[in-house]
């Protein structure tokens, strides 16, 4: 099986649009989700993050976990929530795909973005979905960022190549177990060519904030994960 998730979204480049600091709600139909603006945001090309929620998670968890490895830094982040309990894309489902699409074209049409920064990630499921969007669309986003995932489905090929692919994994996970879940994609990554930057630690299903600061110093500064 492959992943038949690509998307249509594209950058304009040449966009004068300057976002005003704060969190707005995005339009995503029957739930709802939000564009973060640090109070830093200038005029200068912005780094994306499109963050998706693990099961049952949220717009606001999201952005509360990643914000504080952002620091002073300026770039956009988008927090999409899924119309169920998780991603549908997951499940053979296309609408949530769709809606993030739409949300990504329309802050690409309003904001000029910079196209090698542009990432996508997200937590357990969430991390699963970014995975699988991410690699299917490896001309959008040039990051993907994978805290804790169970799986992914692989992209059609050709298989993409240039992608910077984190992904951190908890030892003691009892949701998602270590060897059967996070060790498991990473092989399979390493088997189709995919290399990627894997942070295993000791703890269980959650985000460590200092893994956190790795992967956001990996897509805004180029930093080696």
């Amino acid at each position: 099986m492959t992943s038949n998730y690509a998307m249509a979204a594209r950058l304009r480049g040449h966009q004068d649009g300057r976002p005003v600091p704060g969190r707005y709600p995005l339009a995503l139909g029957d739930r709802g989700g939000l564009l973060a603006v640090p109070s830093t945001a200038g005029t200068s090309p912005f780094a994306v993050l499109v963050m998706l929620h693990g099961a049952h998670g949220n717009a606001d968890g999201m952005i509360a976990a990643v914000s504080p490895a952002i620091g002073q830094r300026s770039p956009l982040i988008m927090a999409p929530e899924s119309r169920g309990r998780t991603w549908d894309g997951l499940f053979g489902g296309a609408a949530d795909l769709r809606t993030i699409d739409a949300v990504v074209q329309k802050i690409a049409d309003r904001f000029p973005l910079d196209p090698t920064r542009i990432a996508i990630g997200g937590f357990s499921d969430g991390a699963s979905f970014a995975l699988t969007v991410g690699l299917a669309n490896p001309g959008l986003f040039t990051h993907v960022l994978a805290f804790s995932p169970g799986f992914f489905v692989p992209p059609q090929p050709p298989i993409p190549r240039g992608q910077c692919v984190f992904v951190s994994h908890g030892r003691g996970d009892l949701v998602l177990p270590f060897e059967r879940t996070g060790r498991a994609v990473v092989d399979q990554l390493a088997a189709l060519g995919i290399e990627t930057a894997f942070h295993p630690f000791d703890g269980g299903h959650e985000m460590p904030p200092a893994l956190i600061a790795v992967a956001v110093d990996m897509w805004l500064e180029g930093d080696p994960a």
